[in-house]
């Protein structure tokens, strides 16, 4: 440690640091989002790496669905202190001859007999003007229009006002745009505000190209903004691909829902653990903000087997009339749907619990692989194998024992997995019979879940 001629009495220090979880391959955690864009600068279908949520708004356009989701995994990066690394893949918006933007009117009327404020919410986002009794409706019209635009990097919409009317208007075409909420919260007494749907959305963003694009690069979740029946089906495709034995691109589909219970066991009749639906009914935040915060949340940990319970996501809460029930909790958890309630905060909501949607497995109720640890700690399992396989590349059948073996002990040290010892005896691996140069093992491990109950039976004397 000190040379052999330094001769001076006393002590000398030297520093060595060491992964603390046992030497595991570093491998980055890392989610794509998939939106539309409005951006001129970006290409639909390629892969860009985002570092912050001023450069989704320059590089996909303020207040597009992709850049309103980026905004959403960078809000959950902030709350939480950690995010995995993050990429986006732009589309391009439906554009059809049938397409059409949503649109919703605002319509002023009467008079304020006092000074006060106009408050309107815009996707969960509260816009507020100034009102004196002088103004005419026409007058507050255009004062809510002004504030509307002040905000317009974080509102889906754009504005235009005529006489006592303010007119938003989806930024793109398509049936995402139906899932923005207006909501009147209050004015001065005797000003009225109506709201009305006037123009429905209509047209969905073909997810596909976008999706292959990501097959290049080992994503562990991808977010998608379309949240139909189609979308899951081409969803499931590319999940097939990305799963091959050979493609070695094991990932996670986010998808938002802030419909009805019905609507949400409807998107997770899937039954896939590689799905995971989330939930809040009437949510003013986006379905896809909600997709994508909480796929920022899932790969934020590096434990694969991190209780998720109660985490908070940065998404505006329904209405406390709206919330889901005891029993709907219930309901929805048993369809693989992850719920979420209510929290202190008017600006977050919390996971009651992170399920996958795979509810049976060959037809028969199946509930280790509803909990979303069950596949990534498997996923975790199967990643160390291989980078570990690549680096060391052992020559024989028992140089591949022994590394299987070892990677299952560090796995195990870091609390992922129990019982390697017990499970030795059952890995085999064994030469191919058909291809001398090959190996094939079989490796059981026991995955240690999160503790997501406790019943305590307490018995107080007095």
């Amino acid at each position: 440690m000190i040379g052999s001629n330094i001769q001076r009495p006393g002590t000398y220090y030297r520093f060595t640091f060491t992964s603390a979880r046992g030497g595991f391959r570093p491998l980055p955690q890392q989610i794509a989002v998939v939106g539309v864009q409005t951006g001129t600068t970006a290409t639909a279908g390629e892969v860009y790496k985002v570092i912050s949520p001023e450069q989704g708004d320059a590089d996909f356009g303020a207040g597009s669905e992709l850049a309103l989701m980026l905004r959403a995994v960078f809000a959950l990066g902030s709350a939480r202190g950690k995010l995995p690394h993050v990429y986006a893949v732009p589309l391009d918006a439906p554009s059809e001859l049938a397409d059409q933007p949503a649109i919703t009117t605002l319509t002023i009327t009467g008079t304020a007999q006092t000074a006060g404020d106009l408050i309107v919410r815009i996707a969960g986002r509260t816009v507020r003007t100034g009102v004196l009794p002088t103004f005419t409706p026409n007058e507050i019209a255009t004062a809510l229009h002004t504030a509307i635009v002040a905000q317009d990097a974080e509102l889906p919409v754009t504005a235009d006002a005529t006489d006592n009317v303010v007119t938003g208007t989806h930024r793109t075409n398509g049936v995402n745009g139906n899932d923005v909420v207006y909501e009147f919260v209050r004015a001065p007494a005797g000003l009225t505000v109506t709201i009305e749907q006037t123009q429905t959305g209509i047209g969905v963003a073909d997810i596909t190209g976008a999706l292959d694009a990501t097959l290049a690069t080992d994503f562990n979740a991808i977010a998608i903004a379309n949240h139909t029946a189609a979308d899951v089906d081409i969803a499931r495709d590319h999940l097939d691909e990305a799963w091959d034995a050979g493609s070695k691109r094991w990932r996670h589909v986010f998808l938002g829902d802030t419909g009805s219970l019905g609507s949400a066991q409807s998107l997770a009749s899937a039954d896939d653990f590689r799905f995971t639906v989330v939930a809040m009914r009437n949510s003013p935040s986006l379905p896809s903000e909600i997709a994508a915060a909480t796929a920022a949340l899932t790969f934020s940990e590096e434990k694969p087997n991190f209780n998720y319970d109660g985490a908070e996501l940065p998404i505006f809460p329904c209405k406390a009339s709206d919330a889901w029930t005891g029993a709907e909790i219930e309901a929805l958890l048993a369809a693989g749907v992850t719920p979420l309630s209510r929290a202190r905060r008017n600006d977050r909501v919390k996971v009651e619990k992170l399920v996958t949607t795979q509810v049976t497995q060959d037809d028969v109720d199946f509930l280790p692989l509803r909990d979303i640890t069950t596949p990534l700690v498997s996923e975790f399992v199967a990643r160390q194998l291989d980078a570990t396989y690549a680096q060391r590349k052992p020559q024989n059948i028992d140089a591949l024992s022994k590394l299987i073996v070892n990677v299952l002990l560090r796995v195990e040290s870091a609390g992922f997995i129990r019982d390697v010892e017990s499970q030795i005896g059952d890995i085999i691996v064994v030469e191919d019979d058909q291809v001398t140069t090959r190996a094939i093992a079989t490796v059981p491990f026991i995955i240690v879940p999160p503790l997501h109950q406790v019943a305590f039976d307490l018995r107080a004397a007095a």
